[in-house]
């Protein structure tokens, strides 16, 4: 049972939720406030509003699954690294192309592993190479992708300074599944999610995109490239590209799922 603090933070949260769906800011939503200290931790989850601006949605409750974005870096990647550093598969200083070798040209082949998690390796934040791909998802396509990216020029010396970087990410994905040989969305489930019982409620979703279970996901918004509402897709159109899994987006999850996760670490 929540204690008086608990309670009232629930229902402070609770109101800046309902507030930002009366505002149009979003149709619905779900968060929660997690803090350990000396005196007990403190646990909250509130949720508000529907799944999208539909005639026919549900509401949002703490099943309401949730395209992660960006949450997929800390969550997957930098713990993934996490556990293959402590098998002794690779290291902080290990160099990119000690893993990536022919596929990394020359000006990126002495950055180590380091300076990509940490966002300082020179690569740009972002480019729209979507813009030059139809919008279906193939082997060939992601290849290309992975071109594109690898080829996109540095901003500045790796380590010089700190730039945010899809692209730094999108390749340490292509690490992570060099060096466990396997796919990054398998290697997500069968060594952090699953061992951890939370394999349904954080995960990738690889396509072909299904819609049959799409209910339980709130709608991210529509995509002109796609020209559809995009539900229990990914809304990340390199990711899209991609299949749905890559080390910079692709990972679902539920408010809970997040805590239960972040809370084991």
């Amino acid at each position: 049972m929540e204690n008086r603090p608990d309670r009232q933070l629930t229902s402070l949260l609770k109101q800046l939720l309902e507030r930002g769906v009366a505002d149009g800011v979003f149709p619905g939503a779900a968060a929660g406030i997690f803090r350990r200290l000396t005196s007990g931790n403190i646990k909250v989850f509130s949720w508000a509003g529907s799944t999208g601006y539909g005639e026919r949605e549900q509401e949002v409750d703490q099943n309401t699954v949730f395209d992660l974005a960006s949450l997929t870096k800390p969550l997957v990647i930098t713990l993934s690294l996490l556990t293959l550093i402590g098998e002794q598969k690779t290291t902080w200083d290990t160099l990119l192309g000690d893993h990536l070798g022919a596929r990394i040209p020359a000006d990126k082949k002495d950055i180590p592993l380091r300076y990509l998690v940490s966002h300082c390796s020179g690569m740009a934040p972002y480019k729209p190479f979507f813009k030059g791909f139809r919008p279906y998802c193939s082997r060939e396509g992601r290849e290309r992708l992975l071109r594109l990216v690898a080829n996109e020029p540095l901003l500045h010396p790796p380590g010089q300074d700190f730039c945010y970087s899809d692209l730094g990410f999108m390749l340490l994905g292509e690490v992570v599944e060099q060096c466990s040989s396997s796919s990054l969305d398998n290697f997500f489930r069968k060594r952090l999610s699953s061992p951890l019982g939370l394999e349904r409620v954080l995960f990738f979703r690889p396509g072909p995109f299904r819609t049959e279970d799409s209910g339980r996901f709130a709608s991210t918004e529509k995509c002109l490239w796609r020209g559809r509402v995009l539900r229990g897709e990914v809304h990340d159109e390199h990711c899209y590209l991609m299949g749905g899994v890559s080390g910079h987006a692709g990972l679902f999850g539920t408010v809970r799922g997040c805590w239960g996760y972040v809370w084991q670490f």
